[in-house]
């Protein structure tokens, strides 16, 4: 969880300077790469404040099973970083912002781990939700984690693929420890290693 929180805040640190600098720039230049850079922030506050959410439900304060709704969170958001880490390495797609195109790819190479395929914050912020939208039958949280992928594509972070399959991957992996934690006849287990993840259930 520490860690979650610590990762997410300090990405958003980490564009505050770019306002500072754009600043500097004159005309709708200027004007573009704030409106940009608050795109970027803006997401970042929402995935943050999912992870604190999150986070303050697991200590018990909103009842057992809010706990162990919120265990089951950060179990997929974890799983998720470690299985995206791996999928950003192996395909190592360029950013937007680069300039090479969509169907540019370099993976299993030293910078691959930071490539465009697929977003890591839309995959986290769909595994936060993806329980709790599950275990109370509320649809909406669904939106308030894809408004992630919108400051994503705003801010060349990220092609609309990436933010699609950040979104399935994050869904999948959340739906799966769901299961797991619901003990059902789908039985679910995952497991990780720092070269693999790996998952399995049975129906």
């Amino acid at each position: 969880m520490r860690a979650l929180l610590t990762l997410t805040l300090f990405r958003t640190m980490c564009y505050i300077p770019n306002i500072v600098q754009q600043v500097g720039y004159g005309g709708k230049e200027t004007y573009r790469h704030l409106w940009q850079t608050t795109f970027m922030i803006r997401h970042l506050i929402i995935l943050l404040a999912l992870a604190a959410g999150t986070g303050v439900l697991f200590t018990g304060i909103a009842g057992d099973d809010a706990a162990a709704t919120a265990k089951t969170a950060l179990t997929a958001a974890a799983y998720t970083m470690g299985g995206n880490l791996l999928t950003k390495y192996a395909v190592g797609r360029a950013r937007p912002a680069d300039e090479l195109g969509n169907s540019s790819f370099a993976g299993f190479t030293p910078t691959a781990a930071q490539s465009s395929f697929a977003s890591n914050h839309v995959a986290l912020a769909y595994a936060l939700v993806t329980p709790f939208a599950k275990q109370s039958d509320n649809p909406w949280l669904y939106g308030l984690a894809g408004f992630t992928a919108v400051g994503r594509i705003q801010s060349r972070e990220h092609w609309l693929s990436d933010t699609v399959a950040g979104g399935l991957m994050g869904y999948a992996i959340g739906s799966l420890t769901y299961e797991q934690q619901l003990g059902g006849k789908r039985t679910v287990r995952l497991s990780a290693t720092t070269q693999s993840v790996d998952a399995s259930w049975s129906f």
